[in-house]
């Protein structure tokens, strides 16, 4: 619920703020704003479950495991295995062995759908219905949301890009990507095992 939500932002800055980040103000952290953040929690992992099945029925089951670099190139799998590293210092319980793809951010889940635009992704987020008009749409709407995820998880906000994501017209913006995106992942044409 709310509460846990909040619980979490509040843990995660603090990490953030001994990490010698700067501590985000938790005053002004709206209901809008909280509600973003856990939509584009939903949607990494949405995203990255629909990256592994679009990929896994293409090219097969083991396009993660790092011997194909046409298809998972280098700076993303180092990404994927420093996510992975940092998770299981964290908690020691967790291991990903074959599944580096669970590491997947919007940004490099980004990264990964416009390798593979042509080929694998563009019929799915833009051709047909009520999509994104382009691939420049699509890549700014994640990089705009990665703005909102950054903010909770990876504290890697500025002060000038905590004043952008708490504007109401960005809010705005952000929530109206987010429909884009859920129109998206809940089409009965793509299945997704989650």
């Amino acid at each position: 619920g709310q509460g846990n939500r909040e619980n979490t932002i509040r843990r995660l800055c603090l990490v953030v703020r001994d990490a010698e980040h700067t501590e985000f103000d938790f005053d002004d952290l709206d209901d809008d704003l909280l509600n973003i953040v856990e939509e584009t929690k939903n949607l990494e992992v949405s995203l990255r479950e629909l990256i592994n099945y679009i990929i896994s029925e293409n090219i097969g089951p083991d396009w993660c495991k790092g011997s194909m670099k046409d298809i998972l190139p280098g700076s993303i799998e180092n990404k994927l295995k420093e996510n992975r590293k940092r998770d299981i210092e964290i908690n020691p319980n967790l291991v990903k062995q074959g599944r580096l793809y669970i590491g997947l951010t919007l940004g490099l889940s980004k990264d990964l759908i416009l390798k593979h635009w042509d080929s694998l992704f563009s019929q799915i987020f833009v051709i047909g219905g009520n999509k994104f008009t382009s691939k420049n749409q699509f890549e700014h709407a994640l990089q705009h949301l990665e703005l909102y995820r950054n903010s909770e998880v990876h504290g890697m906000l500025g002060e000038q890009e905590r004043q952008v994501i708490k504007k109401p017209d960005q809010k705005k913006l952000a929530e109206h990507f987010i429909k884009i995106f859920n129109y998206i992942l809940k089409d009965e044409n793509i299945i997704i095992p989650i």
